[in-house]
């Protein structure tokens, strides 16, 4: 089977990992991870000045290859495989994962939701809604296992809500 997994950061890249590991082990597999570095303009339009922009962006770089890299060699570790090729790309990450979908037509895909909700949902958008609704295969949502609090989810602090495994 074809899978790929759109790793957003390390909590949930971690949690894919996992889900992959525990429910995918029994058969044999192709893995696609991908990591989108968002665009030089989301950084702007958020007031960050310039001069920090290229640092933040090496900084973004570094992390996600680094990111990719570990849950790649997990990967290998349990699956005994060569067959994990490893993304990064840059972008608005809903639209690259599902262009990389679109060329190398995966089984299924495999994201991880933040659960964010009302206004936090309204500006960040929802990146595995977008994936599910318009994916041509099979798309997973996880939700973290983390507890997350109420202002993470929906930026207003309240008390802390526990998420569910999966979708």
């Amino acid at each position: 089977m074809k899978v790929l997994l759109a790793i957003e950061d390390e909590e949930t890249g971690h949690e894919i990992a996992d889900f992959a590991i525990s429910h995918l082990a029994e058969s044999e597999n192709e893995f696609k991870i991908v990591h989108v570095i968002r665009p030089i303009s989301s950084y702007v339009s958020l007031g960050i000045i310039p001069e920090l922009v290229d640092e933040l962006r090496q900084d973004e770089l570094r992390v996600g290859a680094a990111l990719v890299r570990d849950i790649a060699l997990e990967l290998r570790d349990v699956f005994h495989t060569p067959n994990i090729d490893e993304r990064m790309v840059a972008g608005q990450p809903a639209e690259e994962i599902l262009k990389l979908a679109e060329q190398w037509q995966p089984d299924l895909i495999v994201v991880c939701s933040h659960n964010r909700r009302g206004l936090a949902k309204f500006i960040a958008g929802s990146i595995s809604t977008t994936v599910a609704a318009h994916a041509q295969c099979a798309v997973l949502v996880l939700r973290p296992t983390r507890v997350l609090t109420n202002s993470e989810t929906t930026g207003v602090e309240r008390n802390k809500v526990p998420m569910p495994r999966a979708v």
